[in-house]
């Protein structure tokens, strides 16, 4: 598929096989190192340093936390995708009403947010071209089907066209799909599992996943469907294309997303989608992923062992490397890569943060590790990275009520802690563009118990 192409992808069964390279884990999964880094062959040695940050500014009002009465609410999920010309969009979910919300960034601003359609924040998802184009697909829940037993949950999305703005929010489902979720352990109370997301070629052509069906007392796998975008712009009608099977896309970066294709025993194969040439071949090999970053040939992800942080590549044809340890404990962390070769994996411990890092060129290929000192104790869910496309590594993390950043710079270390917004930050989201601009968005719970989105700008000098 060329980049102008809006053709419709084929069904997962019937795409062409491609010839691709198979990924060497030792390329792409370095053994662990340590001490002091040694400047490095990858990286901005002699570029500036990116100056200071903005002004921390709200972007919305996500609306007030509902407790529900079993558990905790759901926390809201917030995305970013940036473009190489500084275009920028985000989706944030709102608490009450739930739904979601989508604004896009350009000329240093952002555009008024539009809002999804009817109750719902279901396993939202965020997708954009090069072409400038973007979809927001989410999961509504709707009124039970019937006495006792049933909900249903339908999924929507909406289309960003340059030039033309945000569409109306359409159903891709013409029925809601059915979960079986009985009152007396919680049935309305909590949100019922939905995996759903949308992959777009570098064109503008889309397709659509999402799972249809999934009885949460026996975990029985659903059917998987999907839904095209035509040249028109109007998706074509509904369709299964996986019978007892689920599926999950895990987003890598704008260019690449996996689906994890889970069969009636419980195994999950992995099958990569890239922007410029769609969909690749299917694993033979299943795997169950914690986390996921690019890498050169494909990409870095990590399992959970017994107490250990385990990590394999995975090619963009499903092979996997042999398992490595990470970290011989259990900590809060997180991975990020590039196509480079560039990786880091930055953990807490347990107040401090620790990154390891390995330069795209660095030769033998070794861990470099380097630690700093945290205010308070790091929050597991909020220790974030991104390996920016001169091999930098942005670390973003929450402590004492306030959102952190640093940034490590190949041959030279640790920059130093800055503290980029109020309120502790759940979920921070990174995009960047071509000229290493950097904006990072999250929510925040506030004392009032609402939700508030808010964004920062790291900008080249």
């Amino acid at each position: 598929m060329t980049g102008d192409e809006a053709t419709p992808f084929a069904t997962l069964s019937t795409v062409r096989s491609l010839v691709l390279v198979g990924l060497l884990v030792t390329a792409i999964l370095p053994a662990c190192g340590g001490g002091t880094p040694a400047p490095s062959s990858a990286g901005p040695s002699s570029t500036p340093a990116l100056a200071t940050w903005g002004t921390a500014t709200k972007l919305a009002d996500a609306g007030r936390v509902v407790q529900p009465p079993f558990g905790g609410p759901v926390p809201p999920a917030v995305r970013l995708e940036g473009l190489p010309d500084g275009t920028a969009f985000a989706l944030w979910e709102r608490m009450q009403p739930e739904t979601a919300s989508v604004a896009r960034f350009a000329a240093g601003a952002w555009e008024a947010p539009v809002d999804g359609s009817g109750q719902g924040r279901l396993d939202s998802w965020l997708a954009v071209s090069l072409n400038g184009d973007a979809i927001a697909t989410w999961g509504e829940k709707v009124p039970e089907l019937g006495p006792g037993y049933w909900s249903g949950t339908r999924t929507w999305a909406r289309r960003y066209v340059v030039g033309n703005g945000w569409g109306p929010p359409v159903p891709l489902q013409q029925s809601p799909g059915e979960f079986e979720i009985p009152r007396t352990i919680g049935a309305n109370i909590g949100e019922p599992p939905l995996h759903s997301g949308v992959v777009m070629s570098d064109g503008g052509g889309a397709q659509a996943f999402w799972n249809r069906g999934y009885p949460s007392i026996t975990f029985s796998p659903s059917d998987v469907y999907t839904a095209r975008l035509g040249r028109a712009g109007e998706w074509s009608a509904e369709e299964p294309v996986a019978r007892d099977n689920q599926i999950s896309l895990l987003r890598v970066s704008r260019r690449a997303t996996l689906a994890l294709w889970r069969d009636p025993l419980g195994k999950r194969w992995p099958q990569a989608f890239e922007a410029d040439r769609g969909w690749q071949d299917r694993g033979q090999s299943p795997i169950y992923v914690q986390r996921i970053a690019l890498a050169k040939g494909g990409f870095a992800v990590t399992e959970f062992g017994p107490s250990t942080v385990i990590a394999r590549g995975l090619g963009l044809n499903g092979d996997l490397g042999p398992p490595e340890t990470l970290l011989p404990r259990m900590a809060p962390y997180d991975i990020c890569g590039d196509a480079s070769g560039a990786l880091g994996f930055v953990y807490a411990d347990p107040d401090a943060i620790v990154l390891k890092y390995r330069g795209a060129l660095d030769a033998p290929p070794t861990f470099s590790t380097v630690t700093r000192q945290a205010p308070g104790q790091p929050r597991s869910p909020t220790l974030t990275c991104h390996v920016d496309a001169s091999g930098r590594v942005l670390i973003v993390w929450t402590a004492e009520g306030a959102t952190y950043v640093d940034r490590y710079v190949p041959g030279r270390g640790l920059e130093g802690t800055t503290v980029i917004g109020p309120g502790a930050a759940t979920a921070p989201a990174i995009a960047e563009d071509e000229k290493g601009n950097i904006l990072v968005a999250w929510a925040v719970l506030t004392a009032a118990n609402s939700v508030e989105i808010w964004w920062n700008r790291l900008r080249v000098p």
